[in-house]
């Protein structure tokens, strides 16, 4: 609600906010973009150099990063025959001005949408409260096993890390898969021939 002060009735009026549409081009660009957005970003300014990376655009303003990198390692299929390849979120970050206003949300729900689309599987982990609590409501996303456990005392891992990916002892993070609208990650039509799997675009 908004309120307005009118001197010629000398009162308050309110009047409604109307919250406005958004709308978000997405495309793949270059990594050496992230140094635009890595002050930004609430853990630090690292990016792996094996990641794809995407770009959220409004009026020809590049105003988000995000990038995916694969995802290896065993993990249980969503059905008989899921043989498909792993992907995972790797930095997701708006630059200050768009941020707050779920933009980020439905931008990393895009991407993962994307991979599923291209045959892959699409996971993330996150410390970011917003974005965890938001997943753990959403219907796109499912909780994996490791979501919100505490490995501050773990003794299953070798220089801090466990089979591929580097365990976190200091964060309880928020797990999940993307499965997308009406669970369509457990439609085997997405499960693409390995050959095929070449490129996001």
């Amino acid at each position: 609600m908004k309120y307005e002060y009118h001197t010629d009735q000398s009162k308050f009026l309110s009047t409604k906010f109307v919250k406005p549409q958004i709308n978000i081009k997405i495309i793949k660009g270059n990594r050496k973009l992230w140094d635009i957005f890595k002050k930004h970003h609430y853990l630090n300014d690292e990016l792996p150099l094996a990641t794809r990376c995407f770009f959220a655009i409004w009026h020809d303003n590049i105003i988000g990063f995000s990038s995916s990198i694969s995802f290896p390692g065993r993990t249980p299929p969503l059905y008989e025959g899921d043989i498909r390849k792993k992907w995972r979120e790797c930095r997701t970050v708006l630059i200050p001005d768009f941020q707050g206003l779920g933009i980020g949300t439905r931008f990393s729900d895009a991407i993962a949408d994307i991979h599923i689309d291209q045959g892959y599987r699409y996971f993330s982990k996150t410390s970011h409260m917003r974005m965890g609590l938001y997943r753990q409501q959403s219907t796109l996303w499912k909780a994996t096993s490791a979501n919100l456990i505490d490995r501050s005392k773990s003794t299953h891992s070798k220089n801090g890390y466990l089979t591929h990916h580097k365990i976190e002892k200091k964060r309880i993070c928020y797990s999940h898969e993307y499965i997308g609208e009406n669970n369509k990650s457990y439609d085997p039509k997405n499960n693409a021939i390995e050959d095929s799997q070449f490129g996001l675009f």
